[in-house]
């Protein structure tokens, strides 16, 4: 997540699939993810959903996991929609957690900053 945080942060009109693929599949490869099966990793996609005026590259990406053959029964298009609103759903949860932490961090810099000044 933190190899996306500039790309995200920027205006949705100013992304491109293909440079948040590169950076999904750098991701990939730097964690433990890169052990999976290689079919399971080449079915993972970006996808990136409809731009609004004002949004941003947070608003806009998603996962996408491409399934095709047999299993296409079982994760039929309504099941892969919902897939997609869960992810979104846990997408901007996580977002905020981040976005939480990095306030707290900055909280407890200034608390600790405080401690050291001399008082009035």
């Amino acid at each position: 997540m933190d190899l996306l945080k500039p790309e995200l942060a920027r205006p949705a009109t100013t992304l491109y699939q293909h440079n948040l693929t590169g950076i999904l599949e750098t991701a990939v490869r730097a964690t433990n993810a890169q052990y999976d099966n290689a079919e399971i990793l080449k079915r993972l996609d970006v996808r990136l959903l409809e731009v609004s005026p004002g949004s941003t590259g947070w608003d806009v990406f998603s996962l996408d996991y491409h399934v095709d053959g047999p299993i296409a029964t079982v994760f039929t298009r309504e099941c892969m929609s919902r897939y997609l609103r869960a992810f979104n759903f846990l997408w901007r949860a996580k977002r905020m957690e981040y976005t939480l932490t990095d306030i707290w961090k900055g909280q407890m810099c200034n608390a600790k900053l405080l401690k050291t000044m001399p008082g009035e």
